[in-house]
């Protein structure tokens, strides 16, 4: 499972663009992929935005702790 910053490296999206499409600015792309607090909502849509299945969200969770959500 890739991390939210290779997804977002591998289909070649700047923190800028990225941070567009969810409606934040890059330092908020950039404390996402670095364990800061998500809410839920927020890896569920980066999630469907690089076609990550389902069943991989819990590598997602489990990889960031700091979303708070028990694995």
């Amino acid at each position: 499972m890739k991390t939210l910053q290779q997804l977002r490296e591998g289909s070649r999206l700047s923190k800028a663009k990225l941070g567009r499409r969810f409606g934040v600015d890059a330092k908020t792309v950039w404390n996402w992929e670095h364990g800061q607090p998500v809410k839920p909502l927020v890896v569920l849509a980066y999630a469907a935005a690089f076609g990550v299945a389902e069943e991989d969200i819990d590598v997602i969770i489990q990889r960031y702790p700091a979303l708070g959500w028990a694995a």
